[in-house]
C-alpha cells in the first residue's frame, strides 16, 4: 500500500469575515482587487487567466464562503519580509526574476508588502516582480507577479497593472 502524503489540516473559516486592511501582520488573508466599493476580485492562488472569484464586499468586509478556501493565503514573517503560503496547495508564492509568472515552491520566498498611499493598495514584491491584477483587454485578465519594468511602462495609464488589496480574517 502506498502512503498518500498527508494533506495539511486547513483552518475552519466558516462564519468568519475578512476585513480590508491597510496594515500587514501575520495571519490569514484574501488577496484582491477592488473593482468597486461593493465588488472585488479575489485571487484564487493559480497562475491562469481569470484566476479569481468575483465576490461582494459590504462596508469593507467579505463574508467567507466555502468557494473561497482555495484563495486563503497565510502571511508569515520571514527574514527579509513575509512569506505567502497558498494554503490549499501548501506552497509558497513569489515572483521570479525577469519573468511575468507566479512561483509556487516548497521553501519560503521573502516578499516585501508595502502600503502605497497614492494607489490605496499594497505593493507585494519579490525578485524584482510585484503581484498585481492585470486588467488586460486581450490575452486574459489575471493576478500575477509582473516584472517591475513591465508595470512601470504602464505607470501613466494606471488602468492595466493594479496593486492589490488585503482582506484579513477577523478572529
Amino acid at each position: 500500500e502506498s502512503e498518500q502524503p498527508e494533506q495539511p489540516k486547513l483552518p475552519d473559516f466558516s462564519g468568519k469575515s475578512f476585513v480590508k486592511t491597510t496594515t500587514v501582520s501575520e495571519g490569514y488573508y484574501l488577496l484582491a482587487y477592488d473593482k468597486s466599493e461593493t465588488e472585488t476580485l479575489v485571487f484564487n492562488c493559480q497562475d491562469a487567466q481569470a484566476n479569481y472569484s468575483t465576490v461582494t464586499v459590504s462596508e469593507g468586509t467579505i463574508a467567507y464562503s466555502e468557494g473561497l478556501l482555495s484563495s486563503v493565503v497565510e502571511i508569515a514573517a520571514v527574514d527579509g519580509g513575509y512569506s505567502l503560503t497558498a494554503l490549499s496547495i501548501n506552497k509558497f508564492m513569489g515572483g521570479k526574476s525577469d519573468k511575468n509568472t507566479i512561483q509556487f515552491v516548497a521553501s519560503p520566498i521573502a516578499n516585501t508588502i508595502d502600503w502605497q498611499e497614492a494607489n490605496s493598495a499594497f505593493k507585494v514584491s519579490s525578485n524584482s516582480a510585484s503581484l498585481v491584477y492585470n486588467n488586460a483587454t486581450s490575452n486574459g485578465d489575471r493576478f500575477r507577479f509582473y516584472k517591475q519594468t513591465t508595470i512601470d511602462k504602464d505607470a501613466t495609464s494606471k488602468a492595466q497593472y493594479n496593486y492589490i488589496q488585503l482582506y484579513k480574517v477577523v478572529e
